[in-house]
């Protein structure tokens, strides 16, 4: 491993439970995201539907920029949660990788 690592002189155990972590956080940032890109479209329709009962449906694009997803703000949140939880996982499996090394070396 890295040098100044943060699992280093950790115990084999210690530091699956460290890459178990890391997993967790990982499906949880994957979660919210997917969650945030399809429930909200969806709430905001339902919501246009119930207020505007005598007009269309608005489009894809409108229904976006009432949410306010074109802001950059917005669209840097979005990269950024994407950013750790791949971060997070490849962290994950790294450790994982390296535990598995060490378990066949030592076979």
């Amino acid at each position: 491993m890295k040098k100044g690592y943060i699992l280093d002189g950790r115990s084999n155990k210690s530091k699956e439970k460290y890459a178990d972590h890391l997993m967790k956080v990982s499906n949880t940032l994957f979660t919210s995201f997917l969650l945030s890109i399809s429930v909200v479209p969806l709430t905001m329709i339902v919501q246009f539907a119930f207020k505007n009962k005598d007009k269309v449906l608005p489009s894809f694009h409108e229904t976006l920029k009432n949410i306010g997803w074109v802001s950059y703000p917005m669209f840097i949140f979005i990269v950024l949660t994407l950013l750790l939880s791949f971060l997070a996982s490849k962290s994950a499996m790294d450790i994982y990788d390296n535990l598995d090394a060490k378990e066949n070396k030592d076979i």
